[in-house]
């Protein structure tokens, strides 16, 4: 055993030397017979075979390249942000820039963009679980309002600071999980007094008056008796998930649909493993990501398994995505990513963004900042989003809300759209086909942050009250 391990070790070692060999040979940019007979020396020198070497060394040239076209791609992601067309403080209500934006940076430095961005995708996970935006109504396509948030910035930039005060504290703090908390009990009780009568019933002991009274459903869980209601047994519902398989998210999904009504959002500080999927745990299998991808359209999940148990079916789904990450990681998952057929990293809005630092100054105005607006201001916005599909929104935009652009908006997007679509076949034909895939992505992406910004200045033009309801 001893000599394995050693000769273990010492394959690993070559291995490694090999490896910093060639990068050097591709660094250099050398090619045709020169690059042979360097192949051969090192072929001569470890006793390692020449097709091995080759291989390795056309290993390190995708590598590079699949480096290269990520760059391209997050530059022209990114590359709005640099032109600085419109500023943040046009795009949003004046009470909020002074609220939460202004607020929130009297204490942290942080960039508007990067803050205006993570409330909107938190915004878009607490919706009603369908809610749609159209973009074009002669297309009779609609886009699921939801966002999928990427923040590249560096190592101890307080990723964890932002995300706690921006994300999860608010969201603690409104009633979206009091109400999810109250409809676990009543679903619970209501499913557990359902199946002690029908056990009854089987056991023919179902005879007392009391025995005979129908069990009334909780008001939103009434339906018919394929109800996925009635026959899911309910789980408390995870609203922020930074830990998960693919399976889990079935189960969240399925738990959001049947007894819920609305998303959740997938949040992490440590964006590694969410972006590289089931990699990361040592599997080449790319089932979550693949799930990632169906999830960006809002759609549900139906399962055949060989153990009917492990079923998880749901026909809607609503989440979304804010991850944080260190650019040198994005780099390395990017080269192992670049081919990317499925489109899971075009779905990303990206934003690239300076550390998040402590605000410096006066020791007054340090004393001023510590009275804050932007806690109870964004817990009474997710509130608000939270119940677009209930209570006085109802009648007015349905139980799954749907919007769609103006007969100006769409006459001054149609020319857009085609503008896009025009350059992503030109990128698809004679370009790179990582670039048509981020185009193929940016119409959808302008209807869900339309959507989006539109029910930000709606909550805030007709006022936010303490339960989240328009005034």
């Amino acid at each position: 055993e001893r000599k394995k391990e050693e000769l273990r070790l010492k394959r690993e070692v070559a291995h490694s030397l090999l490896v910093e060999d060639l990068q050097d040979l591709v660094n250099e940019g050398i090619g045709g017979p020169e690059l042979l007979n360097k192949q051969m020396g090192l072929m001569i020198e470890t006793g390692i075979a020449l097709h091995q070497i080759q291989k390795v060394y056309a290993e390190l040239i995708q590598n590079d390249e699949g480096i290269e076209r990520m760059t391209e791609a997050l530059d022209l992601i990114t590359a709005a942000q640099e032109e600085e067309q419109i500023s943040v403080e046009e795009l949003v209500p004046a009470a909020f820039q002074t609220e939460v934006i202004e607020d929130f940076r009297n204490g942290i430095d942080a960039a508007p963009l990067l803050i205006l961005m993570l409330v909107l995708t938190t915004m878009s996970s607490v919706l009603p679980i369908g809610t749609k935006v159209r973009l074009l109504d002669y297309t009779n396509h609609d886009q699921a309002v939801l966002l999928y948030f990427l923040i590249l910035t560096m190592s101890g930039g307080k990723k964890t600071l932002l995300f706690d005060e921006v994300v999860e504290k608010p969201i603690n703090k409104s009633g979206v999980r009091e109400r999810a908390e109250k409809r676990f009990k009543q679903v619970r009780q209501w499913q557990a007094a359902a199946k002690a009568k029908k056990n009854k019933k089987q056991k023919g002991e179902e005879n007392q008056a009391s025995d005979q009274e129908e069990i009334e459903a909780p008001e939103e869980g009434k339906g018919s008796k394929t109800d996925s209601s009635q026959s899911v047994p309910i789980q408390p519902l995870r609203h922020v998930v930074s830990d998960f398989t693919g399976e889990g998210l079935d189960r969240n999904c399925q738990q959001a649909e049947a007894h819920y009504s609305h998303g959740f959002l997938i949040g992490t500080d440590e964006g590694r493993q969410l972006l590289s999927g089931d990699q990361y745990k040592g599997s080449t299998s790319t089932y979550t990501t693949d799930k990632l991808t169906r999830l960006y359209d809002g759609k549900g999940g139906n399962q055949v398994r060989g153990d009917s148990r492990n079923e998880r079916h749901y026909n809607s789904s609503h989440a979304a995505i804010a991850a944080l990450l260190q650019p040198e990681i994005y780099d390395d998952i990017a080269a192992k990513e670049a081919d990317d057929e499925s489109g899971f990293w075009p779905r990303f809005l990206t934003v690239e963004s300076p550390p998040v630092l402590m605000r410096r100054g006066t020791p007054e105005e340090l004393k001023a900042a510590m009275i804050k607006s932007y806690p109870q201001a964004l817990a009474d916005l997710y509130d608000y989003c939270n119940q677009l599909g209930s209570h006085s929104h109802k009648a007015e935009l349905g139980a799954q809300p749907h919007f769609r652009f103006s007969a100006e908006a769409q006459e001054w997007w149609t020319q857009r759209a085609w503008e896009i679509e025009d350059q992503q076949v030109e990128q698809a034909t004679n370009g790179d086909p990582m670039v048509a895939r981020v185009f193929g992505k940016a119409a959808g992406q302008v209807g869900r942050l339309a959507a989006l910004l539109h029910i930000l200045n709606r909550a805030y033009g007709g006022g936010i009250d303490a339960n989240g309801t328009p005034s």
